[in-house]
Formats: structure tokens, C-alpha cells, sequence
């Protein structure tokens, strides 16, 4: 997403099924350029993936994609998908949920990409803040 991102290219509705194993255990991420996009997909609006100000018609920006990358880091860590415990969406009122396992760090990174309001949201200064947060500083060193 990073070398998208440093490219101009914004995925906007990054879903599950965009990211593939190869047989080296390598993370792909699947992007086919159509030309601008005007709709969303309707599976990334059902699925919570897209952003909450894309919804109301804002324009995408780099930390739309960290939204959709938080609602999927969610799904992984917690085995329920967002918009299953969420079928309304996220408001600023919201409270995620967490299972009790789920590391300090791990929750703190959640609730940062996943925070409404695009201006607070982790990575709004680039994919950096992403990179040095603790929990992905854990997360590669297991």
C-alpha cells in the first residue's frame, strides 16, 4: 500500500479478497487499474472496508486506505468481520469490541486506524506512523 500510496494511486475499498499468499508465504496485494473509479464496490460498503467519509462523498486520501486496512487487521486478529458485530457501521460513538487475548498494542492500533474522524486517524501523516506503531513493531519481531 505504501508503494501505491508513493506512486499517486489510492486503492480506496481494499477488501480480504485483494490480498493473496504466494507459495513463499508473501503478503500480494491485488490492484487491476481500471481508470478512476467513480462507484465503490458494494461489497466494501456492506463490509465496513471503505472509509466512513467515503460514504458521505469526501474525497479518498492515503489514510482512507489505512481504514480499510484496520477493518481487515480486525478481522484477522478477532475472527469476526467488522460489519458482522457492526451491520449499522462505525460512528464516533461506536465502542469496539475486543476479545480479552488481544494485546494492549494490538487494541491501541485498532482503535487508531480505525478512528472516524480522517484528521485523527493513524497514518494521517504518511505510512510511517503506521510503521513505528508498537504493534506492528511486535508484530515483526514474532
Amino acid at each position: 500500500m505504501k508503494a501505491l500510496h508513493a506512486d499517486g494511486i489510492l486503492y480506496r475499498d481494499l477488501q480480504i479478497e485483494d490480498l493473496l499468499i504466494d507459495d513463499h508465504d508473501n503478503l500480494i496485494l491485488r490492484y487491476k487499474f481500471e481508470g478512476p473509479r467513480q462507484e465503490l464496490r458494494a461489497s466494501s460498503v456492506e463490509g465496513l472496508f471503505c472509509a466512513p467519509e467515503l460514504l458521505s462523498h469526501s474525497r479518498a486520501s492515503q489514510v482512507s486506505d489505512w481504514w480499510s486496512l484496520g477493518v481487515i487487521a480486525y478481522q484477522f486478529l478477532t475472527s469476526k468481520p467488522l460489519a458482522e458485530l457492526y451491520p449499522n457501521g462505525i460512528s464516533t460513538h461506536t465502542r469496539l469490541a475486543f476479545p480479552k487475548d488481544i494485546s494492549v498494542e494490538a487494541r491501541d492500533f485498532l482503535l487508531k486506524v480505525l478512528t472516524v474522524a480522517p484528521s485523527e486517524r493513524l497514518g494521517r501523516q504518511g505510512a510511517h506512523e503506521l510503521l513505528w506503531h508498537p504493534f506492528l513493531a511486535e508484530a515483526a519481531s514474532n
